[in-house]
């Protein structure tokens, strides 16, 4: 298993950052109508609660749909500059560019909680780490494509064949905040 932490890139390459955006757009759009809206994240909810036999009810779903709910409301705040509860791929380029690309800060306030959990509603015995499985359903739910999965969790798994809880968002902020092509968190979610 090899160190998924963000680094800092001797140059920032926005153009590939923004293609990686794009990317993550276009699997947060589940409905796939060209923009993001607090029904795609409840969409995202859904999922994860179905592939993982959870209710909205329970602590997973309702700790899910805090943090689905926290992560639109900063993103709305943030990206949707007309107020109309829609955010475009130029809304989303522009404020995750601003608010993530480099930096840490950004992801763990807005990103962070919402990706917690999941993680953990995809840990079914509550022990810190995820089974193959686990991992491609939780990742699969999010929009990942299947490619994506196959070649981001090879760099995430630890001896044990398992997957920790931890590596999980490590890998998902490297994601959301670095600028290096070849870093194994770049195509979490898809190439481009």
């Amino acid at each position: 298993m090899i160190a998924i932490r963000p680094g800092k890139a001797a140059k920032v390459d926005k153009d590939f950052f923004q293609r990686k955006m794009t990317t993550r757009f276009n699997s947060i759009d589940h409905d796939r109508d060209g923009v993001i809206s607090k029904a795609d994240f409840e969409k995202m909810s859904g999922d994860v609660l179905n592939r993982f036999g959870l209710t909205p009810e329970s602590p997973e779903g309702k700790k899910l749909s805090h943090g689905a709910e926290r992560y639109w409301n900063n993103l709305a705040e943030a990206a949707d500059v007309n107020s109309d509860s829609q955010i475009t791929p130029q809304e989303f380029q522009r404020a995750v560019t601003e608010s993530m690309l480099g930096t840490a800060d950004g992801f763990t306030q807005t990103a962070q909680p919402w990706y917690e959990a999941i993680a953990e509603a995809a840990d079914t015995d509550s022990d810190g780490k995820l089974n193959a499985d686990e991992y491609h359903r939780m990742m699969t739910a999010l929009g990942a494509t299947e490619d994506a999965v196959k070649k981001t969790s090879p760099h995430l798994t630890a001896a044990d064949g398992t997957i920790s809880v931890n590596a999980v968002i490590t890998s998902i902020e490297a994601f959301y905040t670095g600028v290096e092509p070849g870093h194994p968190a770049a195509h979490s979610f898809g190439r481009f």
